[in-house]
């Protein structure tokens, strides 16, 4: 009989991590009981785990971004694997489709080889950044409400242990970063919001303008005393037109903060900051700093500081949570996703 399950199986490249942990995230808590490999799966237990995890589960997951397939001509590419699994199994596959994915294009139909031939014949669900939360929402009430005639396998013990060791590494890992912080109705809405309360608080702007500017500089000079301490992160490019020369270096360190082109100092001390050391590129990169719930910020706007840099100077600025950077120059663009830290991350298929 047809029935409507709430159990899914998460399927992802390592370096798509951070778009896995955001969707584990907002499954879990609509109480979806959902299968993601966190912390890397011992080659021992892996094969009869994620089979096995797989065939318990009537939803499966792909997590599909431009290179998300590039080593599935091997047949003993996990991806593959789970991904074949799933058809034999006869599973409701969901593809999502990241950064521009596109069944269409002839690089991904030449992936498409064998029993992946048959993935562009799913319904697939583009989730673009900008609208994460009404993605998902969709993706709950329609790709995931619907009633299945599947058969689900029982789960051995050990396979069922090592579920709950990954689902507990998970959810510690998203407690501790807050990357999506339960932003059901779309990370645009945040923007929406603050709009509004911009306008309720200009008039205390206007009487703290003084004491702010006079603050920040003393707290700035105090800050170039401070010792740095690294921490890593990670960054994630979004969107780009330009061909970098030499790869792009990000780390996240306590560091000065420096004055912006703003009245105002950047927040003094910082607990954390992103640091993106300018690579060579043609013309001079602007950085826009944009906080973590705002999107598709335009170079030049007053609410957002910026800093022009030379080639390989720095740019660092407090970023939590993570967050959007935009790096701008008279013939080039790109747009960096930078992710809060992710303490023993490391799961997914390489």
């Amino acid at each position: 009989m047809a029935r409507i399950e709430k159990t899914v199986f998460i399927s992802y490249r390592r370096k798509d991590i951070s778009w896995a942990l955001a969707v584990y995230q907002y499954l879990t808590a609509k109480k979806y009981d959902v299968f993601f490999d966190f912390t890397n799966i011992s080659s021992g237990d892996f094969e009869q785990s994620i089979i096995g995890n797989i065939k318990a589960r009537a939803h499966f997951i792909l997590i599909l971004t431009p290179s998300a397939l590039n080593r599935c001509s091997n047949a003993d590419d996990w991806l593959r694997r789970e991904i074949e699994t799933a058809i034999d199994e006869k599973r409701n596959i969901i593809p999502l489709l990241f950064d521009g994915f596109n069944f269409s294009s002839p690089d991904t139909i030449e992936k498409l080889s064998g029993k992946l031939s048959s993935l562009k014949k799913y319904n697939g669900l583009e989730i673009p950044y900008a609208y994460f939360g009404e993605a998902m929402e969709r993706l709950h009430s329609r790709y995931l409400a619907i009633a299945l005639d599947t058969v689900l396998h029982p789960v051995p013990i050990e396979v069922g242990r090592i579920a709950k060791e990954q689902k507990d590494a998970a959810d510690k890992a998203a407690l501790f970063n807050g990357m999506i912080k339960k932003r059901g109705t779309g990370i645009r809405k945040s923007y929406r919001w603050k709009n509004l309360w911009r306008y309720r608080i200009i008039g205390f702007l206007l009487v703290a303008f003084t004491v702010v500017v006079i603050g920040g500089i003393n707290l700035l000079s105090n800050q170039l005393d401070l010792a740095s301490s690294s921490v890593t992160s990670t960054a994630v490019i979004l969107e780009t037109n330009t061909v970098f020369v030499v790869p792009k270096t990000f780390s996240a360190t306590q560091t000065p903060s420096i004055v912006t082109k703003t009245p105002f100092a950047t927040p003094t001390p910082v607990a954390s900051t992103v640091t993106y050391i300018a690579t060579p590129i043609v013309g001079v990169p602007r950085i826009i700093y944009v906080d973590p719930d705002y999107v598709g910020a335009e170079e030049g706007t007053e609410d957002y500081p910026y800093n022009t840099l030379e080639e390989g100077q720095s740019f660092a600025q407090s970023l939590p949570y993570g967050g959007w950077i935009f790096l701008k120059s008279d013939t080039s663009w790109e747009k960096i996703y930078v992710s809060p830290v992710l303490p023993g991350a490391s799961g997914g298929s390489d």
